[in-house]
């Protein structure tokens, strides 16, 4: 994966090595930001996030994914490494 910008989010590019080559995958999506071009990129990401959080502390209403999920998540991710160690011991 390599970005030829100073951007964190937009602009990646995606290099697939194969039998028949190098495929080279670009996004066609590029998000909007409404704020301008001063905005920091990043929070064309946060934002939908911190908007659904808001939207569960209003609300009552749980979002998906919740903290449990990540838990889950971290809790895999941290089996994922030691499975890694173990294998390259």
């Amino acid at each position: 994966m390599r970005n030829g910008s100073n951007d964190f989010v937009d602009n990646f590019e995606l290099t697939i090595d194969t039998l028949k080559g190098t495929q080279k995958i670009k996004s066609d999506s590029i998000l909007d930001s409404t704020d301008g071009e001063l905005e920091d990129s990043r929070v064309k990401i946060v934002k939908h996030i911190a908007d659904r959080f808001i939207n569960w502390c209003n609300t009552g209403v749980a979002a998906k994914p919740d903290f449990q999920n990540g838990v889950r998540a971290q809790e895999l991710i941290e089996m994922a490494r030691i499975s890694n160690s173990k294998f390259h011991e």
